[in-house]
């Protein structure tokens, strides 16, 4: 399994659901509750809606969280979607796929193909690695990882 993510220049639910519409259309969130802060054992509060978490974190921009959706759809080779929020108001996009990180050409195939879809600042391939959440950061991260042909 392999990674793709995308750092892109908003915090903005819809953006978000967007990309979930278009590349996980049959999608469902891993996650019933969303605290905050993110694994806290004392949150301040509990979201048990993601447009509520999503609009919380689009006004608090410096807010590190992350949200994920898994695939319904087990014949697809996207396998999970997820949302990181940075601490300095971005976000990081990600797909999980089901591609073998031995076959180069076709993740870089796969990779380039969706990349032309997103509006992204940096963006990079890795192997079940959770990406920094911060965008200065991440682009170091992917600066680190650009060698994949």
């Amino acid at each position: 399994m392999i990674d793709f993510y995308f750092l892109v220049n908003t915090r903005e639910s819809k953006a978000v659901k967007k990309f979930v519409d278009q590349f996980l259309p049959n999608s469902m969130l891993s996650s019933v509750e969303f605290p905050v802060p993110m694994f806290s054992e004392n949150p301040i509060v509990v979201y048990h809606e993601v447009s509520d978490i999503m609009t919380y974190l689009e006004q608090n921009v410096n807010l590190e969280y992350a949200i994920y959706w898994n695939n319904q759809n087990q014949e697809s080779e996207m396998l999970n979607g997820m949302a990181f929020y940075t601490d300095d108001g971005y976000t990081i996009l990600g797909l999980s796929l089901r591609l073998d990180i031995k076959r180069a050409k076709e993740v870089r195939i796969k990779f380039d193909s969706l990349s032309k879809t997103i509006d992204c600042i940096s963006k990079c391939i890795t192997q079940e690695d959770m990406p920094p959440l911060n965008s200065k950061l991440f682009i170091e991260y992917c600066d680190m990882r650009s060698s994949l042909p």
